[in-house]
């Protein structure tokens, strides 16, 4: 009698596949450029409302979304199994919610950091392409995004499901925009790191102590009055 196999898990699916309809947000964008973008790649604004492939020069602050996956005709008799965007094709860029990409690097897990390849490692990961994501650091070679984590582990393929938390571009915020008012006797807020007071020896005189009070006066630690 033949035998019969009973499978215990799924494998994820395909690179670009969103994986969870309810908060997905899929907009279309023309890709601009003169290179092709994979399925499940990260993808950064161009001009005039284009996209462009996510690049050696491209940041956290520059990630819109990832490419996702379409049936499309083969333009290339020798690679019909890879599934990739042409300049001036529409790409639909999934920019929230749960989609499937190929780990290229490193173990991903529920909740975990996802990093985005921005420099080629022939020697050490010969697959890892630019733009591709990744769960583990490469110093110099890869990025952390800020809006997205790991949903989960990769299956038998490397195909792991991740989230876009927030649509991005996530906004990088500077100093001179934070506006944090002055600590008070009744309210929390700002001070200064205090002036080196000397240590005293011997016998604290006056000076020694109104030394220090003004150390803490002047740093905004203490009430002037």
């Amino acid at each position: 009698m033949t035998g019969q196999v009973i499978g215990k898990s799924m494998t994820h699916g395909y690179a670009g596949s969103y994986s969870r309809q309810p908060d997905s947000v899929i907009d279309s964008h023309s890709l601009s450029g003169e290179n092709s973008l994979p399925f499940g790649l990260a993808v950064v604004y161009g001009e005039n409302g284009s996209v462009t492939p996510f690049g050696a020069s491209d940041t956290p602050y520059t990630f819109v979304g990832i490419a996702g996956r379409e049936v499309k005709s083969a333009v290339d008799f020798a690679n019909q199994n890879v599934g990739e965007y042409n300049p001036g094709d529409a790409v639909s860029v999934i920019k929230r919610g749960c989609v499937n990409v190929i780990c290229q690097y490193g173990t991903p897990a529920l909740g975990g950091d996802v990093y985005v390849r921005t420099v080629l490692d022939q020697s050490g990961k010969p697959k890892a392409v630019i733009g591709g994501f990744e769960a583990q650091a490469d110093a110099g070679k890869n990025v952390k995004l800020l809006n997205v984590r790991w949903n989960g582990t990769s299956d038998a393929n490397g195909v792991a499901e991740l989230r876009i938390e927030t649509i991005g571009p996530a906004r990088q915020i500077t100093a001179d925009q934070v506006q944090i008012p002055q600590a008070t006797t009744v309210a929390y807020g700002t001070v200064k790191q205090a002036a080196n007071v000397a240590q005293a020896s011997g016998t604290v005189s006056d000076a020694n102590f109104n030394s220090l009070l003004t150390a803490l006066i002047n740093a905004g630690i203490m009430a002037a009055e």
